[in-house]
């Protein structure tokens, strides 16, 4: 079920589908842009005495899953808390 009516869908989908694929490539490079600084923010919020290197660290076990960044950096999520 869509809060949004069925006119402005259709309105949405015609503008996609004019941008060329740099238009789209911006818009999605700006969407993922905007939840990093989201997720950075949640996670300060959480941990507002984490260092600069422990913020990233969260941030990469959001995105890239525990295990990796265990194994990549030595990092343990499940002793420093996510």
């Amino acid at each position: 079920m869509s809060d949004t009516h069925a006119i402005v869908d259709e309105l949405m989908l015609e503008r996609v589908r004019a941008m060329s694929t740099t238009e789209k490539a911006n818009v999605v490079h700006a969407l993922s842009r905007t939840c990093i600084a989201l997720a950075r923010t949640g996670i300060k919020q959480r941990y507002p005495n984490a260092t600069e290197y422990e913020v990233r660290m969260r941030l990469a076990v959001l995105m890239a899953g525990p295990d990796l960044i265990r194994a990549a950096n030595g990092w343990d999520a499940t002793l420093e808390g996510l």
